[in-house]
């Protein structure tokens, strides 16, 4: 959907949607879903339902246009980002938990444009802090004598390497 309008949303079912103006239609993708771990409820006739987290707030990063954080009801931050969807769909990568669950709830979320530190701010007035860890900023090691290219054309060339694998494994299929 390149070169189109799109935004997206968070809702209390869980839901992370990437909506996308084309032409003259809102075309809308689940990006994530949020689950909440451990919590399942007894449906009718002795059906396990899954419960999921209630989305209240996101940031997208300012310099990383891919990378963002979701806060929840449940009083967690999640970290997600376009490329985590290779991984697992459904769920997040990273979680932590930052105000507590019964006492109040995430009503707003914002990457710092400078530092490397998140701001969380709850329904009560109360706002967090927190820095993000240097492990999360870290680069792979690179290897003795090996020259290691950097930059979104890199990036661009390992998704473009996947997508070529999937097509392949596409056609080879549909033979």
């Amino acid at each position: 959907m390149d070169n189109n309008l799109n935004f997206f949303s968070v809702s209390s079912d869980g839901r992370i949607v990437s909506w996308t103006l084309v032409k003259n239609e809102l075309v809308h993708t689940d990006v994530i879903k949020l689950s909440v771990e451990g919590t399942m409820t007894q449906g009718p006739e002795r059906l396990q339902l899954q419960t999921f987290g209630c989305g209240t707030s996101f940031d997208f990063h300012k310099k990383i246009d891919y990378l963002f954080l979701v806060g929840t009801e449940e009083g967690k931050i999640y970290k997600a980002h376009v490329f985590d969807l290779s991984i697992n769909k459904y769920e997040a990568l990273c979680t932590q938990l930052v105000v507590a669950k019964k006492k109040n709830k995430i009503t707003h979320i914002q990457f710092n444009p400078v530092y490397p530190i998140v701001i969380i701010g709850d329904e009560r007035g109360h706002v967090t802090s927190l820095k993000l860890s240097p492990n999360l900023r870290r680069m792979p090691k690179e290897k003795k004598g090996q020259e290691v290219k950097k930059g979104p054309e890199v990036e661009i060339a390992k998704l473009d390497k996947l997508l070529n694998l999937v097509r392949d494994l596409e056609s080879k299929a549909g033979k």
